[in-house]
């Protein structure tokens, strides 16, 4: 018997991580009294401005200038005075600030490095040249506050990681308009929100291990590309869609949730035309919380039923796992929501709270220490009757669908023992 196609990766000790014609539902998320579209616009446009100048009002106590013979952060010609930043230093890379503020800059970490925060702002009448801080092989850069790029006025601002480590003690805010981020390798730590939201811009990470408290995968005309060799642990929660603009949204890897709530802000309206732009089939979502824990898991299927259909225009998920220490995992959703799923795993001791939702599973499913394949043909399973399933809104279960090639080999099969048999 095969194993299940869900792999498991223990976390590091410590703290570092609708039918045709039927009118859409209220957006998720759209409380009363929220701004038009139009106000949104005006609203940013009069208050961006001034929170880039809010953000210098008090004079940065490092400056770069970048006229070194090199790009690298441990050079002190790269500071004006010599000044290598240190703990107590707060940084703005703005152009403002730079000795030629017409010269596209580069840092680059290749060594130990600190500083209490690093921010990257352009805005109004400055000028406008490429940012980019990049952490290689060796680096180590730590921010016992915050690092924050949010340049909406300084297209292509970039961060590159491959290798390295990255500490930011709060958050991480990369929103920087036009800009890239790209990870392949390395570890960044961020002990409060990891928000990724470059507006028109990119967020690539093909490897690495990732660590936060709360995961921010949101925002307008972008692209998202996780690829399966990158690992992602969060410890409060984990946020995607959100907007309908997205370019593409493509999601693999393996997140693990300890204790954290899964917030799919996508709905089943908004398929099949969001839906093509969203792929989570490479994605292993693990559930290992601790005793007593709750989280929840946002579903966001249009329910196709048993047609495979269901795996192709919708937000199927790869690999969805409750493992130990894990108390409960919660089913979230609009009440006609679905979760389609290739393999499901449910260790003993844990369980999974359908909440009135059913999930199609097209592979494989692991319930009370049995494994259970969809090559063996359409299987039910309903609470209370299984150990690791609960229902608390009622009638929903977890269904096994087997493959049509599958079962016209076990019909073919059957035809052919009956024949042999008579």
């Amino acid at each position: 018997m095969r194993n299940l196609p869900i792999h498991h990766a223990k976390s590091p000790p410590g703290r570092l991580l609708h039918a045709a014609g039927v009118p859409p539902p209220p957006r998720r998320g759209l409380a009363p009294g929220r701004l038009s579209t139009a106000g949104s616009i005006l609203c940013w446009a009069v208050l961006t401005p001034l929170i880039g100048g809010l953000a210098f009002a008090q004079s940065p106590t490092a400056v770069w200038t970048g006229l070194g013979s090199d790009d690298y952060w441990a050079n002190p010609d790269n500071w004006l005075n010599g000044h290598l930043p240190t703990a107590s230093d707060d940084i703005a890379f703005d152009s403002a600030n730079w000795q030629d503020p017409t010269r596209c800059t580069t840092v680059t970490v290749a060594a130990r490095a600190e500083a209490n925060k690093l921010w990257f702002y352009q805005y109004g009448s400055l000028p406008k040249p490429f940012s980019h801080i990049k952490i290689v092989p060796g680096g180590e850069l730590l921010l016992y506050e915050e690092f924050v790029d949010q340049s909406n006025m300084n297209p292509f601002s970039g961060y590159t990681q491959t290798g390295g480590s990255h500490t930011v003690t709060t958050d991480f805010s990369y929103h920087s308009h036009g800009g890239h981020f790209e990870m392949t390798a390395g570890e960044l730590t961020v002990g409060g929100t990891l928000s990724l939201r470059p507006e028109h811009g990119t967020v690539t990470i093909h490897g690495g291990v990732v660590h936060t408290g709360q995961l921010n995968l949101r925002s307008w005309e972008n692209s998202y590309n996780i690829e399966s060799g990158t690992t992602v642990h969060v410890h409060e929660q984990a946020v995607i869609g959100g907007e309908l603009y997205s370019r593409t949204m493509n999601l693999g890897g393996t997140f693990h949730m300890h204790g954290a709530d899964f917030v799919n802000e996508f709905g089943p309206y908004e398929r099949p035309w969001c839906a093509q732009r969203v792929d989570m089939t490479e994605l292993n979502l693990i559930f290992e919380g601790g005793a007593g824990s709750i989280s929840t898991c946002d579903v966001a299927g249009a329910d196709y039923g048993v047609d495979l259909a269901g795996f192709v225009d919708n937000f199927a998920v790869g690999a969805v796992a409750l493992t130990d220490p894990i108390s409960l995992v919660r089913l979230l959703g609009q009440v006609e929501e679905v979760l389609y799923v290739d393999a499901l795993e449910i260790d003993l001791e844990s369980q999974l709270d359908l909440n009135g939702h059913t999930v199609y599973v097209r592979d494989a499913v692991m319930l009370d220490g049995i494994e259970y394949y969809a090559t063996a043909g359409y299987h039910e399973f309903s609470p209370p009757g299984y150990e690791g399933l609960i229902d608390s809104n009622g009638g929903a279960s977890v269904i096994l669908i087997p493959d049509p090639s599958a079962l016209a080999l076990l019909a073919l099969c059957s035809v052919i023992g009956c024949w042999r048999r008579s």
